[in-house]
C-alpha cells in the first residue's frame, strides 16, 4: 500500500488537490511540435513556467556555421516561438540552469576558446546581467540546480595549453554570487548530462579520452559525498536528460559508433533502467527541458544537418492516485509525515524547481511562480521518501474541481459495484463524513479529501461544504 505524505489545511488557505500522473507511461508516443526559428545544436536549454528558453549554441549564420548568441522562447501552451534579448556571449557548449525566475548561462565556447562567463537572463524583464565567472573555465559540462545553488560538473578545460577532460564540481551560490569547489566527480568526463531529483544530482554518460561511458554517478548535495547508481544499458555521450517525478529519462546521444534515438528511463528509487519509446530522429547535442511533466526535446545535430526540430513526449498519458497541490501564487500549504507536525523536523524537505515552488525545513511550501514542482521529504536512512506535486496556477480557486453540497447535504460516491470491497474515510470529518457505504454528508464549509481503498489502490476526491 502507498504511504503518503498527508496535507493539511492552513488558515486562509483552501488547498486544491488534482490527480497528477507523475511517472512514465510505456505507451507515450512522441508528437512533433513547432521547429524552432533557428536550427542549433550544442545549445542550453532551460523552462520557466509554461516557456522554454533555448540558448546558444551552433548554427547557420551567414553562409557558415557559428556560435550563436541568440535565445528564443517557445511557449508550450500556445506551441509558438517568439525571440527573447541575446546573449551579451555568443557561445556553444554551454550549460544553463534556473532559479526562480532566471536564467543562468554557464561556460561553453566561443572562436577563442573556452569560457568561465556567467549571465544571467531575467525572463520577467528580458534583460541581461552578468554574474561571478566560474573558476574553471569549460564547455561540454553539465548544471543541476538544488535551492538556490547551480552545480556544474565535468566538461573540458584548458590546462596550461593543453585540453584536458575535468572531474571538477564548482558551486555557484546565486544568492552572495560566490562560487566554491565541491567533491570531484569520481569520474573526469564531458559531455555528460545531468538531472536532480530531490537534494541528489545524477551524472549520466558522457565520455573522456579512453572511453565513451554508460556511467551514472549521483551526488548528494547534503554531505558533499558521491555514490555510484546503475549505469545505463549503453554508453552514450553528447545526450540530453530530463527528469519527471522519481524517473530521469536520458535520451538521443551518440555511442561508440553511431548516433542513437534510444531513449532509456532511470528509476532513481529502484536504481533500475528501463526502455522507453525512441525519439524520432537520431541525433546528439540535442537539448530537452520539462514542461507541466511534460519532455520537450530541441534541436541537436542528426541525419547529416543542424536541427530544427521539437518533439514532446507526455510521460503523464496514464494517470496515477497521486495527489497534488493547486496554489495560486504566493500561497502557502503545510505538507507532514505524520499526524504530529513537530516530526517535520526529523525530515530533510527539499523541491525540485524553487523557480516554481519553495520548502522550509518544516515542510511548509510557498508556491512561487507558475509551473511545477515536486516537494520531497526523506528521513535520514533513506528508508522513508516520498513527494507530493505542487502545481501554481493563475486562477487557481477557479480549477479545484469537488463534491459541491451544502450543510447537511448527502451524495452517493461510487467506485465499484461491490461496495463491500471498499474502505471509505474523510481526512477531515468536521468538513464532511461517509458512510461505509460511500454516502458523503457535508458538515461545515471547507474542503475535505474523501479517500477510497480498493485492492490495495488508493483514490481521492474533493468534497467541498458550502455553509
Amino acid at each position: 500500500m502507498k504511504r503518503l505524505i498527508a496535507i493539511f489545511m492552513t488558515m486562509c488557505l483552501v488547498l486544491g488537490l488534482s490527480s497528477v500522473g507523475v511517472w512514465a507511461a510505456e505507451d507515450a508516443t512522441w508528437q512533433t511540435k513547432t521547429p524552432m526559428l533557428t536550427a542549433r545544436y550544442y545549445a542550453a536549454s532551460s523552462a520557466v513556467g509554461n516557456k522554454i528558453y533555448i540558448l546558444g549554441g551552433t548554427g547557420i549564420i551567414g553562409a557558415k556555421t557559428g556560435k550563436l548568441d541568440s535565445v528564443e522562447v517557445y511557449d508550450a501552451q500556445t506551441d509558438t516561438w517568439t525571440t527573447g534579448k541575446s546573449m551579451p556571449t555568443a557561445r556553444a557548449g554551454l550549460t544553463s540552469s534556473v532559479v526562480r525566475n532566471k536564467i543562468y548561462a554557464i561556460g561553453g565556447a566561443n572562436d577563442s576558446g573556452n569560457l568561465a562567463a556567467v549571465e544571467i537572463y531575467d525572463t520577467q524583464t528580458d534583460t541581461w546581467t552578468t554574474g561571478k565567472s566560474m573558476p574553471t573555465a569549460r564547455e561540454g559540462a553539465a548544471s543541476s540546480v538544488v535551492g538556490n545553488k547551480i552545480y556544474v560538473m565535468g566538461g573540458v578545460s584548458i590546462i596550461g595549453t593543453n585540453p584536458r577532460i575535468i572531474e571538477t564540481v564548482e558551486i555557484y551560490d546565486t544568492e552572495t554570487d560566490t562560487w566554491t569547489t565541491g567533491k570531484s566527480m569520481p569520474t573526469a568526463r564531458s559531455l555528460l548530462t545531468s538531472s536532480v531529483v530531490g537534494n541528489k544530482i545524477y551524472a549520466i554518460g558522457g565520455g573522456n579520452n579512453s572511453q565513451r561511458l554508460s556511467t551514472v554517478e549521483i551526488y548528494d548535495t547534503q554531505t558533499d559525498t558521491w555514490t555510484i547508481g546503475k549505469s545505463m544499458p549503453a554508453v552514450r555521450y553528447c545526450l540530453t536528460s530530463s527528469a519527471v517525478g522519481n524517473k530521469i529519462y536520458a535520451i538521443g546521444g551518440h555511442d561508440r559508433l553511431n548516433l542513437v534515438d534510444r531513449v532509456e528511463i532511470y528509476d532513481t528509487q529502484t536504481d533500475i533502467w528501463t526502455p522507453g519509446k525512441s525519439i524520432p530522429t537520431v541525433s546528439f547535442y540535442l537539448a530537452s527541458a520539462v514542461v507541466n511533466g511534460t519532455i520537450y526535446v530541441m534541436g541537436g545535430y542528426g541525419e547529416g544537418a543542424i536541427l530544427d526540430s521539437v518533439y514532446l513526449l507526455d510521460v503523464n498519458s496514464i494517470g496515477t492516485t497521486t495527489l497534488a497541490a493547486l496554489l495560486n501564487e504566493g500561497e502557502t500549504v503545510q505538507l507532514s509525515t505524520s499526524y504530529n507536525l513537530a516530526n517535520n523536523a526529523n525530515y530533510t524537505w527539499s523541491s525540485t524547481n524553487e523557480a516554481v515552488a519553495t520548502v522550509d525545513g518544516n515542510g511548509k511550501v510557498t508556491a512561487v511562480a507558475i509551473g511545477e514542482a515536486n516537494i520531497y521529504a526523506e528521513s535520514a536512512d533513506g528508508i522513508f521518501k516520498e513527494f507530493i506535486p505542487v502545481k501554481v496556477v493563475e486562477n487557481a480557486d477557479e480549477l479545484r474541481l469537488a463534491v459541491h453540497l451544502k450543510s447537511g447535504e448527502k451524495a452517493q460516491l461510487y467506485l465499484t459495484d461491490d461496495a463491500s470491497q471498499v474502505i471509505w474515510s474523510s481526512m477531515d470529518e468536521n468538513i464532511a463524513t461517509i458512510s461505509p457505504e460511500g454516502k458523503i454528508t457535508g458538515v461545515k464549509k471547507g474542503l475535505a479529501i474523501v479517500q477510497a481503498k480498493l485492492d490495495e489502490e488508493t483514490y481521492q476526491i474533493y468534497v467541498r461544504v458550502n455553509g
